[in-house]
């Protein structure tokens, strides 16, 4: 499975992918890594940068964290 991943990385769609993808990035602004680009229910779009950050992405994406451990752990 790596081995194949490693092989695709090779190919032109997939470097046009990440080109595409750092292009976009550099447009909306981010800065760091991880960046999130998230759009909730309503079609509201916010950017959110590092890890640290992911009980702001759960409440503005309006997801249940209370139920599930492993979610709560990482907040």
């Amino acid at each position: 499975m790596a081995a194949n991943a490693l092989a695709q990385s090779n190919t032109q769609p997939i470097k046009d992918k990440l080109i595409a993808n750092s292009d976009k990035a550099v447009e909306i602004g981010a800065f760091g890594i991880p960046w999130f680009e998230c759009t909730n229910s309503s079609g509201e779009t916010e950017c959110f940068w590092g890890v640290d950050r992911m009980a702001q992405v759960a409440a503005f994406l309006g997801l249940e964290t209370t139920a599930d451990q492993g979610f709560r752990a990482m907040m």
